[in-house]
Protein backbone atom coordinates (compact mmCIF):
# COMPACT_ATOMS: atom_id res chain seq x y z
CA UNK A 1 0.00 0.00 0.00
CA UNK A 2 2.98 2.66 1.06
CA UNK A 3 4.66 1.95 -2.33
CA UNK A 4 1.24 2.58 -4.04
CA UNK A 5 0.96 5.58 -2.21
CA UNK A 6 4.43 6.99 -3.50
CA UNK A 7 3.25 6.29 -6.74
CA UNK A 8 0.68 8.08 -6.92
CA UNK A 9 2.54 10.84 -5.15
CA UNK A 10 5.13 10.98 -7.41
CA UNK A 11 2.82 10.96 -10.78
CA UNK A 12 0.91 13.85 -8.74
CA UNK A 13 4.24 15.93 -8.54
CA UNK A 14 5.18 15.17 -11.79
CA UNK A 15 2.15 16.55 -13.40
CA UNK A 16 1.40 19.54 -11.22
CA UNK A 17 5.02 20.54 -12.69
CA UNK A 18 4.16 20.18 -16.39
CA UNK A 19 0.89 22.10 -14.96
CA UNK A 20 3.02 24.61 -13.68
CA UNK A 21 5.58 26.38 -15.94
CA UNK A 22 7.38 28.09 -13.24
CA UNK A 23 8.35 25.35 -10.58
CA UNK A 24 8.90 23.49 -13.65
CA UNK A 25 11.88 25.73 -14.43
CA UNK A 26 13.07 26.05 -11.11
CA UNK A 27 13.13 22.86 -10.42
CA UNK A 28 14.72 21.64 -14.03
CA UNK A 29 17.21 24.11 -13.14
CA UNK A 30 18.43 23.14 -9.82
CA UNK A 31 18.73 19.55 -11.61
CA UNK A 32 21.16 21.37 -13.73
CA UNK A 33 23.20 22.91 -11.49
CA UNK A 34 23.08 19.28 -9.25
CA UNK A 35 24.57 17.77 -12.69
CA UNK A 36 27.58 20.62 -13.51
CA UNK A 37 28.34 20.35 -9.49
CA UNK A 38 28.06 16.62 -9.25
CA UNK A 39 30.27 16.27 -12.06
CA UNK A 40 33.22 19.17 -11.06
CA UNK A 41 32.22 20.79 -14.16
CA UNK A 42 33.53 24.66 -13.77
CA UNK A 43 31.65 27.51 -14.50
CA UNK A 44 30.66 31.21 -14.10
CA UNK A 45 26.85 32.03 -13.11
CA UNK A 46 25.44 35.30 -13.40
CA UNK A 47 24.53 37.31 -9.95
CA UNK A 48 20.75 36.55 -11.09
CA UNK A 49 21.23 33.19 -11.52
CA UNK A 50 19.79 33.17 -15.01
CA UNK A 51 22.84 32.81 -17.13
CA UNK A 52 25.61 30.90 -17.41
CA UNK A 53 28.99 30.01 -18.94
CA UNK A 54 31.24 27.09 -18.95
CA UNK A 55 34.43 26.53 -21.26
CA UNK A 56 35.20 22.89 -22.01
CA UNK A 57 38.54 22.09 -24.61
CA UNK A 58 37.66 19.98 -27.48
CA UNK A 59 40.91 19.15 -28.59
CA UNK A 60 44.72 20.54 -28.64
CA UNK A 61 44.08 24.31 -27.69
CA UNK A 62 40.80 24.16 -29.32
CA UNK A 63 37.84 25.55 -26.91
CA UNK A 64 34.17 25.90 -26.61
CA UNK A 65 32.39 28.11 -24.81
CA UNK A 66 28.92 27.26 -23.45
CA UNK A 67 25.99 29.52 -22.42
CA UNK A 68 23.30 28.77 -21.06
CA UNK A 69 20.15 30.36 -20.92
CA UNK A 70 17.71 29.67 -18.22
CA UNK A 71 15.72 32.90 -18.47
CA UNK A 72 14.66 32.58 -21.93
CA UNK A 73 10.75 31.42 -20.79
CA UNK A 74 9.46 29.06 -18.70
CA UNK A 75 9.12 26.23 -20.85
CA UNK A 76 13.20 25.17 -21.91
CA UNK A 77 16.65 26.21 -21.16
CA UNK A 78 18.88 27.39 -24.35
CA UNK A 79 22.22 26.27 -24.77
CA UNK A 80 24.46 28.18 -27.17
CA UNK A 81 28.20 26.24 -27.86
CA UNK A 82 29.86 29.26 -29.20
CA UNK A 83 33.30 27.20 -31.06
CA UNK A 84 34.63 29.77 -33.51
CA UNK A 85 34.88 33.54 -34.16
CA UNK A 86 34.97 34.28 -38.01
CA UNK A 87 36.14 37.32 -39.92
CA UNK A 88 34.46 40.09 -41.48
CA UNK A 89 35.31 38.11 -44.83
CA UNK A 90 34.72 35.14 -44.15
CA UNK A 91 30.94 35.60 -43.75
CA UNK A 92 29.75 34.55 -47.02
CA UNK A 93 31.68 30.80 -46.72
CA UNK A 94 30.59 30.60 -43.29
CA UNK A 95 26.72 31.36 -44.05
CA UNK A 96 26.67 28.64 -47.11
CA UNK A 97 28.57 26.38 -45.00
CA UNK A 98 25.81 26.87 -41.86
CA UNK A 99 22.97 26.58 -44.27
CA UNK A 100 24.38 23.05 -45.49
CA UNK A 101 24.72 21.94 -41.97
CA UNK A 102 21.52 23.09 -40.57
CA UNK A 103 19.78 20.91 -43.46
CA UNK A 104 21.85 17.82 -41.72
CA UNK A 105 20.63 18.81 -38.12
CA UNK A 106 17.75 16.81 -36.63
CA UNK A 107 18.08 18.93 -33.27
CA UNK A 108 19.18 22.68 -32.93
CA UNK A 109 20.66 25.27 -35.18
CA UNK A 110 23.79 26.91 -36.12
CA UNK A 111 24.03 30.43 -36.62
CA UNK A 112 26.17 33.55 -36.36
CA UNK A 113 26.38 36.26 -34.23
CA UNK A 114 27.28 38.97 -35.86
CA UNK A 115 28.31 41.33 -33.44
CA UNK A 116 30.62 39.36 -31.87
CA UNK A 117 31.66 37.28 -35.54
CA UNK A 118 31.02 34.05 -33.57
CA UNK A 119 29.67 30.82 -34.76
CA UNK A 120 28.00 28.87 -32.49
CA UNK A 121 24.92 25.61 -32.37
CA UNK A 122 22.03 26.56 -30.62
CA UNK A 123 20.30 23.58 -28.64
CA UNK A 124 16.79 23.74 -26.60
CA UNK A 125 16.47 21.51 -23.60
CA UNK A 126 12.57 21.40 -22.27
CA UNK A 127 12.46 21.61 -19.22
CA UNK A 128 9.49 19.20 -17.99
CA UNK A 129 11.39 16.87 -19.94
CA UNK A 130 14.54 17.75 -17.47
CA UNK A 131 11.96 17.14 -14.20
CA UNK A 132 10.79 13.59 -15.93
CA UNK A 133 13.86 12.67 -16.33
CA UNK A 134 17.03 13.94 -15.33
CA UNK A 135 19.55 11.84 -17.06
CA UNK A 136 18.88 13.40 -20.17
CA UNK A 137 20.63 16.41 -19.41
CA UNK A 138 23.98 14.39 -19.47
CA UNK A 139 23.24 13.10 -22.92
CA UNK A 140 22.58 16.42 -24.00
CA UNK A 141 25.40 18.02 -22.70
CA UNK A 142 27.28 15.59 -24.04
CA UNK A 143 25.89 16.53 -27.83
CA UNK A 144 26.38 20.31 -26.60
CA UNK A 145 30.44 19.47 -26.87
CA UNK A 146 30.44 16.92 -28.90
CA UNK A 147 28.34 18.34 -32.39
CA UNK A 148 30.25 21.41 -32.44
CA UNK A 149 34.05 19.53 -32.79
CA UNK A 150 32.28 18.03 -35.89
CA UNK A 151 31.56 21.13 -36.93
CA UNK A 152 34.50 22.95 -36.13
CA UNK A 153 36.34 20.43 -38.47
CA UNK A 154 34.05 21.42 -41.20
CA UNK A 155 34.89 25.22 -40.90
CA UNK A 156 38.11 24.99 -40.68
CA UNK A 157 38.75 22.83 -43.87
CA UNK A 158 36.59 25.29 -45.74
CA UNK A 159 38.96 28.00 -44.68
CA UNK A 160 42.17 26.35 -44.45
CA UNK A 161 42.46 24.88 -46.06
CA UNK A 162 40.21 26.29 -49.08
CA UNK A 163 37.94 23.26 -49.60
CA UNK A 164 33.90 24.20 -51.32
CA UNK A 165 31.82 23.83 -48.53
CA UNK A 166 29.59 21.50 -50.59
CA UNK A 167 32.66 18.80 -50.56
CA UNK A 168 33.09 19.00 -46.96
CA UNK A 169 29.66 18.35 -46.35
CA UNK A 170 30.03 14.97 -48.19
CA UNK A 171 33.41 14.21 -46.32
CA UNK A 172 31.16 14.83 -43.55
CA UNK A 173 28.52 12.37 -44.71
CA UNK A 174 31.67 10.20 -45.51
CA UNK A 175 32.58 9.98 -42.03
CA UNK A 176 29.58 8.31 -40.57
CA UNK A 177 28.80 6.39 -43.35
CA UNK A 178 27.64 2.66 -41.75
Amino acid sequence: MKRIFQLFRNLYYKLALLCCGRAARNLAHRLFMDFMNQNNLRYRISNDKLFMDAWFEIFEGKRIQLHYDFNSDDSRIIIQSIFITIETSQIPQASLLISHLNTLLNQGKLMINFRNLNVYLELELNNAAITLNPSIIDSFHHKAISMPSDFLWCFQQVFDINEDPVVVIGQLLRKYEP
